[in-house]
């Protein structure tokens, strides 16, 4: 009978596991602005990803917020995470039941009532990226790229659709509905049919173009399909037919006979209901159709509007009796505004301009009070950049980036630094100046070890010679020694000699990930990937900060300014640590993102970069 209860048991524990596993637990607040004293919201310029009439307004989904428009395309205002959003990533809109919704890049999904803004959290399954969202006559249906499909009733968040589609239906980029199917397309594992309770895959090897679907239209009796590399038509039947091999698509829409694609290459182009080609006339879309030859990112059709997302502004199209034509809704003023969104590093130079590097290429240079874009630094050598350092002397200014790392002296490149001059790997991650006696050494991170050199000579530095791992994110000095930041721990190089090194083996590093480091007082603060921050005393011994456990912290993103260490972290915000009294506070609405990825100052503020802009905070103001 023993062995009949612990079976009977396990079976009470699975089913309850189960029933768990299948359990949707969505956590909403209402949004209340934080206390903005003194805070400074620097946006992106980039341009809308969706739009969506509401209310007698135009809604348009942005990297830098909500931004709302009256009926003739002038601005009216914008909200940020300073009116209480979670964060300024909108990736798409949606009417629903007298409301607009908005997904978030990572902070779940927005409810809007005209009034203020409602947040609903997926805590299970967890999710916090919403990438599509489509009304149907009931219920919105609501994509995520981390867990599938919800859908929601105004009033209820259920699964029905997933149960069916299956775990391999998860990172959704659009979706449609007809009358009996739900059709929902993925980032890489193709098109997902839903019909009557039964769900199946459509992909390459059935005909799609790819398995990277970005655009979904329905015409009568089959649904078209843009992919990254074309479109296709997939009739009721099951037929799967190529349509057009229109390269970079990224969004497509039907209006009467006309189809429409967008695409990141070529622009908007058009065909009749029968088939879909680009404009081949020769001539420029421009001279037929009121369209501009630049990059669009995509389509829509809402109350017979067909909307166009483009570099160079929100385009619309209303009904007329002939081939339709686009004119300009709203153009963004591209004087101000950051050139992307995702900060990778923070410097100020010797004149008081800030200098913002971007993960995907190129230098802003700014002015310090107000945000304004004095200079764009392109350049093939400075692409990618990881890091910025100034000279405190001379004023330089260092970029590090994947291409190697490059001098500007008096706002012009004098000098370049590759593997064709020494550096150890190709890609380079951090720099820190100033070292030495004379001030002129400069020690440089890279993938594949350090490099260092005292202004004549460069020496490099690799786990051959004792580093942890020739994987290096991080370098700073402190105590008149340097200090490298790898993938397997940290080590102390004393001229051109490894000394002592620290992991989870030998010391209390609380993760062997290592990816920023600031030295203060002849201490070291320490940031690791996974494990929060820690700090070497001068004495050598080791602190751990509980506080912070667990956290992700950037790569170099930490900085002291005055008596407090500032640490950006992957999602938690910034910690700010108190080096007088010992204590940590949080900061994280303010900043506009959760994802700190770099951090300065200057005499009068503090400069938070985000993957959605840069925060500038007066320093009084975090006092």
């Amino acid at each position: 009978m023993a062995g009949v209860w612990i079976a009977l048991r396990a079976i009470d524990a699975e089913r309850e596991r189960l029933g768990q596993e299948g359990r949707i637990v969505v956590e909403s607040e209402r949004c209340i602005a934080p206390n903005a004293t003194g805070v400074s919201l620097w946006l992106p310029a980039t341009p809308a990803v969706d739009v969506e009439p509401f209310g007698g307004s135009v809604y348009a989904a942005t990297a830098g917020g909500l931004v709302v428009y009256d009926e003739r395309g002038t601005f009216v205002r914008r909200f940020t995470s300073l009116d209480g959003l979670p964060e300024n990533g909108i990736t798409c809109l949606e009417r629903f039941g007298g409301k607009l919704y908005a997904g978030t890049s990572g902070s779940g999904l927005l409810e809007f009532d005209g009034e203020g803004f409602t947040r609903f959290r997926f805590v299970q399954p967890a999710a916090s990226r919403v990438s599509a969202l489509r009304a149907t006559d009931d219920r919105l249906l609501v994509g995520t790229f981390d867990c599938g499909l919800f859908e929601f009733d105004g009033a209820t968040f259920t699964r029905q659709y997933q149960a069916d589609l299956g775990d391999a239906c998860r990172q959704i980029t659009t979706l449609s509905a007809g009358a009996s199917r739900v059709y929902v397309g993925t980032f890489d594992d193709g098109l997902f049919v839903w019909k009557e309770g039964q769900a199946v895959g459509v992909r390459t090897g059935d005909g799609l173009p790819s398995d990277r679907v970005t655009g979904l239209a329905l015409r009568e009796g089959e649904c078209l399909v843009a992919t990254d590399l074309g479109i296709a038509s997939l009739k009721e039947s099951g037929e799967i037919a190529l349509q057009s091999r229109v390269p970079n698509a990224s969004g497509i829409a039907v209006r009467g006979a006309e189809t429409w694609i967008s695409s990141l290459t070529t622009g908007l182009t058009s065909g009749d209901s029968s088939a879909i080609v680009p404009v081949a006339d020769g001539r420029s879309p421009n001279s037929g159709h009121g369209l501009p030859s630049h990059a669009a990112y995509g389509l829509k059709l809402e109350d017979d509007v067909l909307w166009a997302m483009t570099d160079r502004g929100l385009l619309a199209s209303v009904p007329s009796d002939g081939a339709s034509r686009f004119e300009t809704f709203a153009t963004p003023d591209s004087r101000v505004g950051l050139s992307a969104s995702h900060v990778a590093a923070l410097a100020v130079d010797g004149q008081g301009r800030v200098w913002a590097g971007m993960f995907d290429g190129g230098v802003d240079v700014l002015d310090a009070e107000s945000g304004e874009r004095l200079e764009r630094v392109e350049d093939q050598e400075v692409r990618e950049v990881n890091a910025i350092s100034v000279e405190q002397d001379s004023g330089k200014v260092w970029v590090a980036s994947s291409r190697g790392v490059v001098a500007f002296d008096g706002g012009r490149k004098s000098k370049s630094i590759g593997p064709e001059q020494g550096l150890a790997g190709s890609s380079a991650t951090a720099v820190s100046t100033g070292l030495g006696a004379g001030g002129q050494g400069v020690a440089i991170a890279t993938n594949a070890g350090v490099t260092v050199s005292d202004g004549r000579i460069s020496r490099t530095i690799t786990a051959f010679h004792g580093l942890p791992n020739n994987h290096v994110y991080a370098i700073a000095s402190a105590g008149g020694r340097i200090y490298a930041g790898t993938l397997g721990g940290l080590a102390e190089i004393e001229g051109t000699r490894v000394g002592r090194t620290f992991s989870v083996s030998n010391s209390r590093l609380p993760h062997n990930w290592v990816n920023a480091l600031a030295g203060f007082e002849g201490s070291l603060y320490i940031g690791t990937y996974g494990g929060g921050v820690a700090s070497l005393a001068p004495g050598g011994e080791l602190i751990v900060y509980e506080e912070t456990a667990k956290a992700d912290v950037n790569p170099g993103a930490m900085a002291v300014v005055g008596r407090r260490l500032y640490v950006g972290t992957l999602s938690q915000g910034a910690f700010v640590f108190n080096v007088d009294t010992g204590g940590w506070t949080q900061l994280g609405a303010v900043l506009g993102s959760r994802n700190v990825t770099a951090i300065t100052a200057s005499d009068r503020y503090v400069y938070f970069g985000t993957d959605c802009g840069i925060a500038r905070i007066e320093r009084s103001a975090l006092q």
